[in-house]
């Protein structure tokens, strides 16, 4: 289960995950999780600091049950879990700055290439709760001076090459009994019973969107659940939210896949995030970055 265990878990998915591609290239490097100013270290060396933790503004815990499974007439149940964003700060060090600035691009490299992460990469529970996140994903940061200053801390130690990471959705189960709850015995249709049939609405569920930055004008791809409604919007979200319109030609959208294209109202070299939302319901949001139209 994804119980407290989950934020070591996902740090050490992390830790994992670099420090076995990282050796392949130099069996001397170690990743570490830890405040990056801890001293007599081993170098060279990758260190992974967690500094923010952040609840999902959109995912906040509704005090609803999820399935788990059916056991005989019994349905059983667990209280909606905690969904967090974990927010990372990704130092290098070695003798020398050529030396942190390879371990820096080969770690951004590694975590470019690993933004989804496998099910076979997750460490402890994660990948073994059934309740758990359709995938993590692994996200950079674009980080002011100042920003990684405040994160860092003024004063305290010389700063270091460094990039930050956010890591999203990390769900944290609640610590509570489960729930069982009787399950309603189905009635054959035209057997003559009474019937009620439940008026079932489909909630839009965002996966990615690709690229994850584009200029106003150039047409993104959307991948998720339910994208096939006439009435799907696609909201960019940032100083001035607007509206994307979706593609009536598209040939190749479905319940799963659409195209849109990015408004043209934004601005540009700004971070944003994208949701969708269809009558009331809203899914979780996906950052995305304005870029500056290519010349």
């Amino acid at each position: 289960m994804s119980d407290f265990n989950a934020i070591r878990d996902v740090s050490e998915t992390l830790r994992v995950l670099l420090q076995n591609q990282l050796q392949v290239r130099d069996p001397s490097v170690v990743v570490t999780v830890d405040s990056p100013h801890k001293e007599d270290q081993p170098e060279p060396r990758v260190n992974l600091y967690l500094y923010l933790i952040n609840q999902e503004e959109h995912r906040r815990n509704s005090g609803g049950w999820v399935p788990l499974e059916r056991q005989g007439n019994e349905e059983v149940q667990i209280k909606e879990p905690l969904a967090l964003r974990l927010y990372y700060l990704l130092t290098a060090f070695a003798s020398d700055g050529s030396s942190e600035h390879r371990l820096l691009g080969e770690s951004i490299q590694i975590l470019f290439n690993n933004q989804h992460l496998a099910d076979d990469d997750l460490q402890g529970n994660l990948g073994q709760s059934p309740v758990r996140a359709r995938n993590i994903q692994v996200v950079l940061l674009n980080m002011d001076l100042d920003s990684i200053n405040s994160i860092w801390g003024n004063n305290v130690a010389l700063l270091r090459a460094s990039v930050a990471y956010e890591v999203s959705l990390v769900l944290l189960e609640p610590g509570v009994p489960e729930k069982r709850v009787p399950v309603v015995q189905e009635i054959a249709a035209g057997s003559g019973d009474p019937k009620v049939e439940p008026d079932i609405e489909p909630v839009p569920f965002l996966a990615s969107i690709e690229p994850d930055g584009a200029a106003p004008g150039v047409t993104v791809r959307i991948t998720g659940a339910n994208l096939a409604s006439e009435f799907l919007q696609v909201r960019f979200e940032g100083r001035y939210n607007q509206v994307a319109v979706v593609d009536p030609e598209d040939e190749g959208r479905g319940p799963g896949k659409l195209r849109v294209v990015v408004p043209a109202t934004l601005g540009t070299n700004r971070r944003i995030r994208v949701r969708l939302q269809m009558d009331r319901f809203r899914s979780a949001s996906v950052p995305f970055d304005i870029l500056e139209p290519t010349p």
